[in-house]
């Protein structure tokens, strides 16, 4: 078999892996994948090779995909939106991961179907996967981020319904703002709709038992100083096991992808939470996604659906003694992709 690489790669799993390695790194999947298939062809049955060649594939993906794709409820509610919305349209999938929603889309009935995946591995993972479907004369799969598409690579007018799965757990932390205005202004015909078209943080004071704590002392040494990098929140592990709700629930703030204005990049929100008694140590938070159609989804704790999206606990720098009827204010401030909350 010919190849344009040297027989080095081919016979030192080093060259193999740093070769595959910055392929992916330039953003090229498929020549990655042709390096694969090549080395592993001289290599039939090799264990080394072949974990070699996994520790290509699964490069910068997350490892949250297995357990997102487990979650039934979560899948239910995208296939039962996107069935009602997508016949005869013209869809965007934003962030395809493994093409699941886009091939939702072309069984529907979509027209077209155009996807895009910033991360190379993952984009030709889904190629495959949409042919393996025979569902490749409907969709196409782009290898890049939605910021880089032009609208004539959708359609003259652009995309008559955006789908997408680009909510993190605190919902905005994978950009998900920005990438659905920018697919509003840019990328869509007017009137397009959004699949999900709107998503909640809905929150509650809680007792969290296994919240970790900031070590101050390590091997005798005053390590408070490096107290200010950790992180303020963690997650309730499981569908939220360990987490004692201490207030009623309430909806912090809601951005809505179908209303006339643009959700902001910049936002601050609060709630009053009225107490039910009890020690709170932290601001459970979690979301309560809106698909149109009808259709919601919501992960709150202990839950059906709390499976891919875990709850957020959000560390209180002053653990509360509850009286049950006070009322505590929430606070939320959020841009771009990051999030605070905070009681008080």
């Amino acid at each position: 078999m010919g190849s344009k690489h040297g027989a080095d790669v081919f016979d030192r799993p080093e060259i193999f892996l740093s070769l595959g390695l910055s392929l992916l790194d330039q953003g090229k999947g498929a020549a990655a994948e042709e390096l694969i298939a090549d080395t592993l062809s001289r290599h039939p049955g090799d264990p080394l090779y072949d974990n070699v060649a996994r520790m290509i594939r699964t490069r910068k993906v997350p490892g949250w995909h297995a357990a997102m794709l487990r979650d039934t409820p979560r899948n239910a509610a995208y296939r039962a939106a996107i069935e009602a919305a997508a016949p005869g349209r013209v869809v965007l999938d934003i962030g395809t991961g493994s093409g699941l929603l886009a091939m939702i889309a072309a069984r529907a009935g979509a027209e077209r179907v155009v996807a895009c995946e910033a991360n190379p591995v993952v984009a030709e993972a889904a190629r495959r996967v949409v042919a393996a479907n025979g569902l490749n004369h409907v969709i196409t799969i782009y290898a890049c981020h939605s910021s880089k598409l032009a609208r004539s690579a959708i359609a003259e007018a652009g995309a008559d319904l955006v789908v997408s799965e680009i909510f993190a757990a605190d919902l905005v932390g994978e950009g998900v703002i920005g990438a659905l205005d920018h697919a509003r202004s840019e990328l869509t015909a007017p009137g397009a709709l959004f699949v999900p078209e709107a998503a909640s943080l809905r929150v509650a004071l809680a007792e969290f038992a296994a919240l970790p704590s900031a070590p101050d002392r390590v091997e005798g040494f005053d390590l408070a100083g490096f107290a200010p990098l950790y992180k303020d929140s963690s997650f309730a592990p499981g569908r939220g096991e360990g987490l004692i709700l201490r207030s009623e629930v309430g909806d912090l703030t809601r951005l809505d992808w179908n209303a006339d204005d643009p959700v902001p990049l910049t936002g601050r929100a609060q709630t009053d939470l009225r107490a039910t008694g009890g020690r709170a140590n932290v601001v459970a938070q979690w979301l309560r996604i809106e698909f149109g159609s009808g259709v919601t989804y919501e992960n709150a704790p202990l839950s059906e659906a709390a499976d891919h999206w875990a709850t957020v606990c959000h560390r209180l720098d002053d653990p509360l003694e509850t009286v049950a009827g006070e009322v505590h204010a929430i606070h939320a401030f959020w841009h771009s992709d990051a999030l605070s909350l905070w009681a008080g």
